[in-house]
Formats: C-alpha cells, structure tokens, sequence
C-alpha cells in the first residue's frame, strides 16, 4: 500500500519513472538521480528484510539460503504484471495481479502432480513470454513515435492546468513544438516557467 502511493500519488514516484524512462531526461528536469536511486535500493532492502523476517516465522527455520526457491516466482510476478524490464513502466497493482496469476498457476500445477522441475520449465517459459511481449511493445512504440517525427509537429499540450494546495499556477496552456524549431519560455517570476518545464519533463502531472 505504501509502495503504491509512492509510486502513484507522490512526487518521489514520478522521479523513478522518470529515471527508469531516461535517466539523462531526468537529470536536466531537475530530478535528483543519485538520490532517488540511493533511496530506492534502501526501501527495496527494508521491504526484503521485513518479508525475510515474516517469511522465517512462517516457515520456522533460519537459514541464509531460506527463499532461494523465491527468486524465480518473485521475478515471474513482477514481469507478468506488466513491468518493464527497460524500467519506466510498471505498477503495484499490476505486481499483485502478477501474483495472483502465479500462484493460481502453482496450485493448478500442484493439484495435477507435475514434478518440480517441470513447474520450474514452465515459469520460465512464462517469464519469457512476458519479457518478449514486452520488448515487442517497446519496438512497436518506438516504430510509432519514428512515424509521429516524420511530421513537422513533434509534441503537443493542450488545455493544461496544475495547482499546488488548491492555489492555480497554470490555466489553460497549449503549446506546440515542430520540428526543427528551437521554444523559449519567457515570463516574471512566478509565471509557471518551471512548473511547465517539470510538466514537459515527466516530474511533475499536471492537474487536469
């Protein structure tokens, strides 16, 4: 539950999808890189040292190599849910649907007496699968935003909106970007520059 909020409500989520995305990107918005990255692996090991801990209680035994058989499942979920292996995409919801899908496949599998080592051979295959399905999707997106540049029109807003704590700093924004043209924000202090330039770059959404 924490895991997802951060990801989808808070700022800190919206940096590592930036950096998963584009790490440079992410450097020139403004993003913390280093940081953010520190911070991630620090969560990631207090998750794994509280699940560590539930899981030799669980099991009532205490040895270093105790969730070894773990890692093939734990992989599995995560890229059946739909993460990305390049990084900038995936949710929580989409892991715990990943585990849902695992362990139904595990208990059918059990249920039918297949040998170990073949339960094995078949989350692999599974792993696989999803892990080509998503460099397939990669590719097709990628052929698509070649096929969008060929345009003169290479980005589009429309109708943006944010406000901080119910104060608007942005109303009504459209901007177009062509090809081969060089956009300058321009304004006071205060005006939004920033706050556009943070939306431009991923760090920030806007409001509506």
């Amino acid at each position: 539950v924490v895991a997802h909020f951060i990801l989808s409500r808070g700022i800190f989520g919206r940096w590592l999808y930036s950096i998963g995305h584009n790490p440079r990107a992410a450097t020139v918005s403004g993003v913390p890189v280093k940081k953010v990255i520190i911070a991630t692996y620090i969560f990631s090991s207090v998750c794994a040292a509280s699940a560590s801990i539930i899981y030799t209680a669980r099991v009532e035994q205490g040895r270093p190599t105790l969730g070894a058989s773990l890692l093939l499942d734990i992989i599995a979920a995560v890229v059946i849910g739909g993460t990305s292996i390049f990084g900038g995409r995936g949710k929580i919801i989409w892991t715990v649907f990943g585990v849902l899908f695992l362990v139904l496949l595990g208990n059918a599998l059990s249920l039918l007496n297949v040998p170990f080592f073949y339960v094995a051979i078949v989350k692999g295959s599974v792993i696989l699968l999803a892990a080509l399905l998503d460099v397939v999707r990669r590719r097709l997106a990628l052929q698509q935003v070649e096929g969008d540049t060929m345009s003169d029109l290479i980005l589009q807003f429309q109708d943006i909106h944010k406000a901080f704590f119910g104060v608007p700093v942005l109303k009504g924004i459209d901007l177009d970007i062509e090809r081969g043209t060089t956009v300058g924000l321009v304004g006071e202090n205060g005006a939004g520059k920033s706050t556009m330039m943070n939306i431009l770059g991923g760090v920030v959404p806007p409001t509506s």
